[in-house]
């Protein structure tokens, strides 16, 4: 089982609820990467992502959107 903080779960209640973070580093399971940074970018976060950002196509049209919204 992966610690909390690599869950989207766990993401959002470590990272998002607290203005004072403005980045998220994701280095956790590729297949959790896409989740992730769509949900740290709505949240008004800056993103590095360690490799892929995504699995597929899908997700990555996923992370564009959100960075697109993000501005």
């Amino acid at each position: 089982m992966r610690p909390a903080s690599n869950t989207l779960d766990g993401l959002q209640r470590t990272n998002h609820n607290y203005p004072s973070c403005v980045t998220r580093r994701s280095a956790s399971g590729h297949d959790l990467h896409a989740r992730q940074i769509v949900a740290a970018l709505d949240a008004g976060k800056h993103v590095f992502c360690e490799k892929p950002p995504a699995l597929d196509e899908a997700e990555l049209a996923d992370v564009v959107r959100a960075h697109d919204r993000a501005g």
